[in-house]
């Protein structure tokens, strides 16, 4: 799929002889669109990446809380199906 957006891009670019220029005294960048719009698509899927990243990094408390919880539940559940299940046996 990246391919063929990629393809799709230079074909719809190839004709555009256009650029951005940038301009910050005391320097210039002059960048093609083409290679603007490559820059632009990676930045924001950098930036998607990094919220993603971040927003599970700040959850991940709340989640191991929750799985110790449910660890905790499961075990003094089998505890007491084997308690029970040692009084119908007859086990002291």
């Amino acid at each position: 799929m990246l391919a063929a957006l990629a393809v799709a891009l230079s074909l719809a670019l190839r004709g555009s002889s256009g650029y951005a220029l940038f301009v910050m005294h005391p320097w210039r960048a002059e960048v093609s669109l083409a290679f603007l719009a490559v820059l632009l698509v990676a930045g924001f899927v950098l930036g998607y990446l990094l919220v993603r990243a971040v927003w599970h990094t700040l959850r991940l408390p709340s989640l191991v809380r929750a799985y110790r919880k449910r660890r905790r539940y499961e075990a003094g559940h089998a505890a007491t199906l084997e308690a029970i299940q040692a009084l119908f046996e007859g086990a002291s």
